[in-house]
């Protein structure tokens, strides 16, 4: 059924190449991308792999060692590629993180939906199953994923850098709660069940009482209950976008909850976290940043909790206007500073309201991006941050090309009249294709030229979805269907 698909695509159009692409690697992905080392074999999907027939995961990392003067962020054996600022403490390497799958996931649900094939989706909940009964940490309820932490293949534990990074952190806005919920193990009747274990701990864990005042980090302590100080506080704050995450993960839990000591314990916590928001909103204007000591306006964390505020009050009747009204003072607040914004959040509140009072200014700032897009004829090497510019490696990384196409496929269909987008597109998916992909290896490579260690040799290709790998397949994917 498949196969007959796929010389169907292929033979309709050359823009046939690009879902016939993605299918190759989801393909690859379910025969040789999935975790068959250490004593267990699972259905998780690896992370990254050395791009071979067959494929491997990449060596152990060796990081740096203090001791000797070396900043323990890096790497020593492995190329140093990262996104924006961020280093080697952020990243799986010695196996698979759940979070970084979205894009594999999203991809693999579609094909099943396309196609009738259910082996695809099939695979997805495997992974999604197999992970919430076995990579949930025991002392704390929460799982190895995220920023900081993944699972290792070879070891069956927890992966991370080490003592000083041993955290949960959310790595993005989490789309498979309803796949979180279907397929968490089940409990005994007055049992908390996973997701609402896992409530407990991020309030735990993240949120914080100092001096007398209520504060919320976007770190938790992933092996230690609770917090022994609030020094971290202090020095990393409160990001609104990870309080915009917790929200939406306690609402999701209460929603789906039907114990009643739970409902008591999660619904007093929430209650609290919400005021604090709305004094935040009362003397400022919006929900903070805080960092450091300082306090700031910044656009994209505001936009990104409203977002997730919004999606919690379609869950939670009872907490709805306060949800809605504080998601309204975010949006405001965005408006009347004319706030640039990534485009993504932009797009997000535009569609939030399409209707709405901030609904023209919404969709200027997504359309400034698409229109820059559209004007280039090729994307430039990513932008590096000051921290951990010497050690990170320059080039392009798939996940530039995964924005990239979807601005441009999403202004295509808010302005179907204006074919520039969809041609736009198409150009870089192409790009893109012949930057990341090569006919005999369906896995995209993290970066689009050799990859190279510290001391400047040559490391083997590899693929990396930290790096945007499987998001990229994912959009060559729907950007298909939208040629299509």
């Amino acid at each position: 059924m498949v196969i007959a698909w796929l010389l169907l695509i292929s033979a309709a159009a050359p823009e046939g190449e690009f879902q016939a692409a993605a299918l190759r690697y989801a393909d690859f992905m379910l025969a040789e991308g999935r975790d068959h080392y250490g004593e267990v074999r699972s259905p998780l999907f690896a992370g990254s792999l050395l791009i071979g027939n067959p494929p491997s995961l990449l060596p152990d990392a060796i990081y740096g060692d203090a001791a000797r003067n070396q900043d323990i962020r890096v790497v020593l054996n492995l190329p140093n590629i990262y996104k924006s600022g961020n280093l080697a403490h952020k990243i799986t390497y010695r196996g698979g993180d759940l979070a970084d799958d979205a894009g594999l996931l999203h991809l693999l649900y579609s094909i099943s939906r396309k196609t009738g094939d259910p082996r695809y989706a099939n695979a997805a909940d495997e992974a999604i199953r197999w992970f919430l009964a076995h990579c949930i940490i025991a002392e704390t309820g929460l799982p190895a994923w995220g920023e900081h932490s993944g699972w290792d293949f070879r070891r069956e534990r927890a992966d991370h850098t080490g003592p000083p990074y041993q955290h949960h952190e959310f790595d993005s806005d989490w789309p498979f709660y309803a796949k979180f919920v279907e397929l968490s193990p089940k409990v005994k009747a007055g049992e908390w069940t996973l997701l609402e274990r896992w409530s407990r701990a991020l309030w735990e864990g993240a949120v914080f009482e100092k001096d007398g005042r209520l504060m919320y980090c976007r770190h938790s302590a992933l092996f230690v209950k609770g917090r022994p100080s609030g020094g971290e506080y202090a020095q990393f704050g409160m990001f609104p976008r990870h309080g915009g995450y917790y929200v939406k993960h306690w609402a999701v839990s209460l929603a789906n909850s039907t114990n009643p000591e739970f409902i008591r314990f999660m619904e007093t916590r929430l209650d609290r976290f919400l005021a604090m928001l709305e004094a935040q909103v009362k003397a400022h204007g919006y929900p903070t940043y805080e960092e450091k000591g300082r306090i700031e306006f910044v656009p994209g964390q505001v936009a990104g909790m409203a977002s997730s505020l919004e999606e919690a009050a379609g869950l939670l009747p009872r907490y709805s206007s306060r949800l809605m009204r504080l998601a309204a003072a975010c949006d405001q607040a965005l408006v009347s500073a004319k706030a640039p914004l990534p485009a993504g959040e932009a797009l997000d509140r535009f569609r939030a309201h399409p209707q709405g009072p901030g609904a023209a200014y919404f969709r200027s700032r997504f359309f400034q991006h698409a229109d820059q897009l559209a004007a280039l004829t090729g994307l430039a090497e990513r932008t590096l941050a000051s921290k951990g510019r010497k050690y990170n490696q320059p080039g392009r990384i798939p996940e530039q090309y995964a924005g990239a196409i979807d601005t441009l496929v999403e202004a295509a269909r808010l302005a179907p009249e204006a074919p520039v987008y969809l041609s736009a597109a198409k150009r870089f998916g192409r790009e893109a294709m012949a930057r990341f992909l090569t006919p005999a290896a369906p896995l995209p490579r993290a970066l689009d030229r050799p990859p190279v260690l510290l001391d400047g040799s040559v490391f083997p290709d590899f693929y990396h979805s930290y790096l945007g790998g499987d998001d990229l397949m994912w959009s060559l994917w729907r950007l298909g269907e939208a040629l299509r």
